[in-house]
């Protein structure tokens, strides 16, 4: 197979009427006139241009489109099921926290009614059936958790199974990393349906978030040529990732473990997926003109009843450090009920420290956003800045609340904190209000302190950025920093190179 990486020019960005960028024929495919063709793309910025100009150019049915966070990716998918692929019925797929966001950027780039859109997910399906299901739905937005539900599924096979050309779309598709999964299993098979499906789009800004295995479930259900010939991840890993031997002990002896990790011939497999359909540009030169970030490590000085604590931690990272799957070990260790209540009571002594340095940021700042690990230490963080009149989103937060409390921090100038989950907050919403985030607490999978972060610096954002990882030396949250920072070079080795 002759690989030849297709150039993506980049261009300086900016919201321009974008004349110069897309050809004659694709004005006429959006807008049915030039005229209309310009109006609809002059709100896109020049990068989201460039996709649909690739996507239409190279008569991609299926892509991968993997931008990094914060760029607009959502809007340059619905553009091209929309008016490049003009399809009956786009199906969407997403985590359930997403659906209601779907819901409003489908209403704000195309000319969508409510009743045109299908929103399913646990608390809206008890409310639909066949009976009830509106026969114009062109789109339809469905939370990952209801690919397991059997009345689910055949739902949607009764609606797709008399339209013809429709539309995949697995938005945060490393939601499908995992091989084994029943989701991935799910919409493995329907991507399988070719008659009906016509093209797929996959969204994710991290498609690989630990290591090139992780590629493989994505790149199959894209039908992507190069990965037909491997049928199994080992096979795909032997290839493309870097192999070590993990030691696990049991009651029969200690056994051992093949584990995939980073990537290996990063330059050739990017080229591969660019040839394949992989659309992904670095994020500082698709939006030039984004305001500048910066990341900075706070470490705290340590209370004497706290060293005793950090001395647990400091003897556990001792023993593992030399280890080449640390970041799993560590991952296991807090797993564990007593490690885990170590991390925690670490953090709930940190907790006076962390409410004067926010108080200090607050003198000099109009909002600031905070995220955290544990319910615990989320709770005391609010109890003590109830001043500022904070919102908290957790896991637990309904997804009405959730859009309420994002809209309220963005909008009302009273409302000066947000306080949020990594997990439950790392993806799907915008926070640009604020120019100012930290961590008080970090998580162990690298991309989820990426995603988080990247939720005060996106499009919208007119202020340069901070972001602060506050810390006592030799912990946990240190040595995961550390860890963070060398995954996703690794992760840029292979998307980011051109």
């Amino acid at each position: 197979m002759g690989v030849k990486p297709i150039q993506i020019d980049i261009i300086e960005s900016s919201k321009t009427v974008c004349s110069p960028y897309l050809d004659v024929d694709l004005y006429h495919r959006i807008g049915g006139t030039m005229k209309r063709g310009r109006e609809l793309m002059s709100v896109l910025y020049p990068h989201q241009c460039h996709a649909l100009q690739h996507i239409w150019e190279f008569k991609l049915k299926n892509n991968l489109l993997c931008d990094p966070m914060g760029v607009g990716k959502t809007a340059t998918a619905i553009y091209a099921h929309e008016f490049i692929y003009r399809n009956n019925l786009n199906i969407i797929f997403c985590p359930a926290i997403l659906t209601e966001n779907w819901r409003r950027e489908i209403k704000k780039w195309t000319n969508a009614k409510d009743e045109e859109i299908l929103i399913y997910t646990s608390q809206s399906a008890k409310k639909i059936s066949p009976s009830t299901l509106p026969e114009n739905i062109r789109w339809a937005v469905i939370s990952y958790g209801l690919t397991s539900s059997i009345e689910t599924m055949k739902l949607l096979n009764d609606q797709i199974i008399f339209s013809k050309n429709c539309g995949l779309i697995f938005d945060e598709a490393h939601y499908l990393k995992n091989i084994k999964a029943v989701r991935t299993k799910v919409c493995f098979r329907l991507s399988r349906n070719q008659n009906v499906f016509s093209n797929i789009t996959c969204i994710t800004g991290t498609p690989m978030p630990n290591a090139a295995t992780e590629l493989l479930p994505l790149l199959k259900i894209l039908n992507f040529p190069f990965v037909n010939k491997y049928k199994t991840v080992k096979a795909f890993g032997k290839d493309w990732a870097n192999t070590h031997l993990q030691y696990i002990k049991t009651k029969f002896g200690v056994k051992t473990k093949e584990v995939f990790a980073g990537v290996k011939q990063p330059h050739l497999l990017s080229a591969y997926l660019r040839e394949s359909g992989m659309i992904r540009r670095d994020r500082t030169l698709v939006l030039a003109t984004l305001p500048s970030l910066r990341e900075n490590i706070v470490y705290f000085d340590a209370a004497p009843k706290i060293k005793k604590l950090l001395e647990t931690e400091r003897r556990v990272i001792e023993t593992n450090l030399r280890s080449e799957d640390l970041l799993e070990k560590i991952k296991s260790l807090d797993n564990s009920k007593h490690m885990s209540s170590i991390r925690q009571k670490i953090s709930l002594l940190k907790i006076p420290y962390l409410i004067e340095y926010f108080e200090n940021q607050l003198e000099n700042r109009e909002k600031i956003v905070i995220f955290a690990h544990h319910r615990e230490v989320i709770k005391q963080l609010h109890d003590n800045l109830k001043f500022y009149n904070p919102v908290v989103i957790t896991g637990e937060t309904s997804i009405p609340d959730r859009n309420r409390f994002i809209d309220r921090f963005q909008t009302d100038a009273t409302c000066r904190v947000f306080i949020g989950s990594i997990n439950a907050t790392g993806i799907g919403i915008t926070l640009t209000a604020s120019s100012y985030c930290a961590f008080a607490e970090m998580s162990f999978v690298p991309t989820d302190n990426d995603q988080a972060k990247f939720r005060i610096h996106r499009i919208g954002q007119n202020k340069s950025c901070e972001v602060e990882y506050l810390v006592y030396e030799n912990t946990f949250d240190e040595v995961i920093a550390q860890i963070c920072q060398k995954k996703s070079l690794a992760s840029h080795s292979v998307l980011d190179h051109n």
